[in-house]
């Protein structure tokens, strides 16, 4: 890859081009180039400005590398849609101009956790046809990194180097190796996977723990649900929580009680618990100790409908039975206030009667965008 002294003014200088390239003939420069950006990021997901964009991607895709830093910039807070057209124009760049980008300026890129992960992640996959090696070096750096994806690339590589320990019979490292890369592990089938290994080492992993699962709660219902006709009903609960307090239910009287779960991965089961209540609402509260203010996740997993306040605030709610349910369903943002917040959810059940359509579960943790736990204040 090529070297240069002449920085790219624009963005914050990332990226260089060899001494004596020609970066003006035809190629949209300076304002052009920023006006070019903001009809692309300005497209929307339905379809309004798609022309434009598209033609502003045509002009963008005929810039020189010193201007490929601009593109990457400009993937930041940017929408899918304008990303997916961002990728293509910074991919035409690369292809034509490879010869004139440092590989070191890309690597300081990847790096940038700043920056859009999406956009870092394909600076990777450049830096690995360049150099296998330097990539390598690069995602073992993603261990803690912000971004879930680039995160489970660092995880994947050292449980690679942990099971070649295991064949070498190098048990200890192989251990240690382990550990090290559950430390970084968000998705639930790498966390599967290295609890397992360690297992086999005489390893235990409280799984829950490890996710950032809210496996102790309490619950109050049923309340009315019937023909689906309970979710924008607001029950008592939503208004103020009373801890001693009963009301009237679709059955009767009905107080707050405990609720917990042991399942290793935080699924609390009504239906288990208590009875699997037909056209039916339930709300459930907790508590979490914020060591400060921030914006933080609330990752839920359901089959069933379900509302979402935080701290008296309603954040998010969907009305949506029996489509499946996996841990990190939904991804809501929250914002935590130093101290004590309460979580509250309603989560209903409709009047199915098919085998599959009988779920009434839910699994919550709280953790940074990432997907790493965020723990309780001690």
């Amino acid at each position: 890859m090529g070297r240069s002294l002449a920085y790219c003014a624009m963005f914050g200088c990332l990226l260089v081009c060899r001494p004596g390239a020609d970066t003006s003939a035809d190629e949209p420069v300076g304002s052009t180039v920023k006006e070019s950006l903001r009809t692309v990021r300005a497209v929307d997901h339905f379809g309004e400005g798609n022309a434009a964009a598209r033609e502003a991607v045509d002009r963008l895709g005929k810039l020189p590398a010193s201007q490929l830093a601009s593109v990457l910039h400009a993937f930041k807070d940017a929408n899918p849609i304008a990303r997916n057209y961002l990728r293509n124009a910074a991919e035409q760049i690369f292809t034509r101009e490879r010869d004139q980008i440092s590989l070191d300026e890309l690597v300081r890129f990847a790096a940038d956790t700043s920056q859009d992960p999406q956009a870092r992640k394909m600076v990777v996959e450049w830096v690995r046809e360049e150099s296998p090696t330097r990539a390598d070096e690069l995602i073992d750096r993603f261990l803690s990194d912000p971004s879930g994806e680039l995160r489970r690339d660092a995880v994947a590589r050292r449980v690679d180097r942990a099971e070649n320990l295991l064949e070498q019979e190098q048990f200890d490292l192989a251990r240690d190796v382990y550990q090290e890369a559950l430390g970084g592990a968000v998705h639930e089938d790498q966390v599967k996977a290295i609890v397992a290994a360690l297992g086999d080492l005489d390893v235990e992993v409280d799984i829950a723990e490890h996710l950032g699962l809210l496996r102790e709660w309490q619950v109050i219902g049923p309340f009315d649900n019937t023909d689906t006709g309970g979710f924008d009903v607001a029950y008592p609960p939503e208004s103020k929580f009373e801890p001693t307090a009963s009301y009237a239910g679709k059955l009767g009287e009905v107080r707050w009680q405990p609720i917990e779960t042991d399942d290793d991965f935080g699924v609390v089961d009504i239906a288990k618990s208590f009875e699997n209540w037909k056209g039916s609402a339930v709300y459930l509260t907790t508590t979490f100790d914020s060591s400060e203010n921030r914006r933080a996740q609330l990752r839920l997993g359901t089959a069933n409908a379900y509302k979402i306040w935080v701290n008296g605030e309603f954040v998010f709610g969907r009305e949506e039975y029996h489509r499946g349910k996996r841990l990190d369903q939904y991804l809501v943002p929250i914002d935590l206030v130093r101290g004590e917040n309460r979580f509250l959810i309603k989560l209903l059940q409709n009047e199915q009667t098919q085998d599959w359509a009988q779920a009434y579960t839910v699994q919550v943790r709280v953790t940074d965008g990432a997907g790493a736990a965020i723990r309780p204040a001690q």
